[in-house]
């Protein structure tokens, strides 16, 4: 069964038909949780800013990016295997690593703070793949 990529702009709360999404940018990041761009290659994240619930989703990613939660509870899997990160607090992803998170409750503004960025080298990857 392949998996279904879903326009950043349309996801929300996805619990009946998981859908991944491609972080192939900063932006596609800030827009999947309503938060503002203020720079294309790094990005502070405070999701207690978000104004979209993103729950039950897996996310392909395509930067880097490290995580600070804050009691935050959730399920995180990578590939087919869950890792449970109640009792750690830090979690950092990259490029081409698939994330599933699932939360037992949909949180609007978890509390969750973040660094998220892009090399040059995989920002210009990203960039000549889309202009084709």
């Amino acid at each position: 069964m392949t998996a279904k990529l879903a326009p950043v702009d349309n996801i929300c709360n996805m619990k009946q038909d998981k859908m991944t999404v491609r972080l192939d940018s900063i932006d596609a990041y800030n827009k999947l949780y309503g938060l503002e761009t203020m720079h294309p290659l790094v990005t502070v994240i405070n999701l207690n800013r978000a104004t979209k619930i993103v729950n039950h989703v897996t996310m392909d990613y395509d930067v880097y990016a490290l995580f600070l939660k804050n009691g935050t509870n959730c399920t995180i899997k990578y590939g087919r295997r869950p890792y449970d990160y109640q009792e750690g607090p830090v979690v950092s992803f990259a490029p081409g690593q698939q994330v599933t998170v699932d939360t037992e409750t949909d949180e609007v503004a978890p509390d969750v703070i973040g660094l998220m960025f892009h090399t040059l080298s995989t920002f210009r990857a990203c960039s000549s793949v889309s202009r084709v």
